[in-house]
């Protein structure tokens, strides 16, 4: 992401939120201008820290987005965290942006892959239904695969 950042800035300005922390920018010029948002990430065991974490980091994003978009940005995102996208597309949507998706992982398919949960369940069906109102809202849909198909929606 930082790579398509740099490179978009030469072009235009760019603006990142970033939840890396002390990723925020020091005055630099000709490149992405930085907004670090705050974020923590527990350990990799505490799933139920992670979620609510990802939730709060989400919510900030929203916020933050809600203050800044204005209607010829355009906005880009990926899939990490999961709840991030939804964030994102809803603001944009909001504030009559553009919207771009980097999917890497596809949920629910990594959930039920990593044996958390299982294709009939109620929380992949829900995922499934929110996906694909995201998915309609989305301006373009870029997938990182190993197989070499464009398509274009």
């Amino acid at each position: 992401m930082s790579v398509l950042a740099e490179h978009l800035a030469a072009e235009a300005p760019v603006l990142v939120l970033s939840g890396t922390p002390e990723s925020a920018s020091s005055g630099r010029t000709g490149r992405p201008f930085v907004i670090e948002i705050k974020n923590w990430m527990p350990a990799k065991g505490a799933l139920i820290k992670r979620a609510t974490t990802e939730i709060l980091f989400s919510i900030r994003v929203f916020l933050a987005l809600l203050r800044r978009l204005r209607r010829e940005d355009v906005v880009v995102t990926v899939t990490a965290p999961f709840i991030l996208p939804y964030a994102v597309v809803t603001a944009a949507k909001l504030k009559r942006a553009r919207s771009v998706l980097i999917m890497h992982d596809l949920f629910p398919d990594v959930l039920v892959v990593a044996g958390l949960i299982s294709p009939e369940s109620f929380v992949a069906k829900a995922i499934r239904r929110a996906n694909c109102l995201m998915f309609r809202a989305l301006n373009t849909i870029v997938v990182i695969g190993e197989t070499p198909n464009v398509f274009f929606f």
